[in-house]
């Protein structure tokens, strides 16, 4: 795929791992986060993993890698682009219990914010062709550090939910 790096899955693994020690310090007292909290945080992973998006853009890089930039714009316009931002107005409309709950929303919203962004220069460049190399792999960079964001973000939030022992 043009648009990732090794695989979703394999970065909210590795994001996972590195941001344990933040998850749990994230609103945690010593008995763990509250249960308010933990609602909250099922709630905003619930709301990402709803995630239309990435199988949009695994077909914009299906048309890349075929030589056919400006159809993989029309698939992130036609696709991608309104799954998200459907996924930015149901995160902004989310109901939280708690402030770190809220807070959570609040960077779930502005990580979901950044990917939009980085979407929309990606179909930017496309709609070019792929005669900017350059923007071409900024666009790409950009992409997977919006990604990333998204990823880690989904990492503390699997942390928050899982009970202390």
């Amino acid at each position: 795929m043009i648009g990732h790096a090794p695989s979703v899955h394999a970065l909210r693994r590795l994001a996972s791992c590195a941001l344990v020690s933040l998850a749990l310090a994230c609103g945690s007292s010593p008995e763990g986060p509250s249960d308010a909290l933990r609602d909250d945080a099922r709630a905003v992973a619930a709301l990402l993993a709803d995630d239309l998006v990435l199988l949009a853009v695994q077909e914009a890089d299906d048309a890349v890698a075929d030589d056919l930039p400006v159809r993989g714009a029309e698939r992130l316009r036609s696709g991608a682009l309104p799954a998200a931002r459907r996924q930015v107005e149901r995160a902004r409309e989310l109901t939280t219990r708690s402030p770190d709950g809220t807070a959570l929303k609040d960077e779930a919203v502005r990580a979901l914010e950044g990917r939009q962004r980085a979407l929309e220069g990606y179909a930017d460049v496309l709609e070019r062709g792929l005669l900017e190399d350059l923007a071409l792999a900024t666009s790409l960079r950009e992409q997977r550090e919006a990604e990333a964001v998204l990823d880690a973000l989904l990492a503390r939030l699997e942390e928050l939910q899982t009970p202390t022992r």
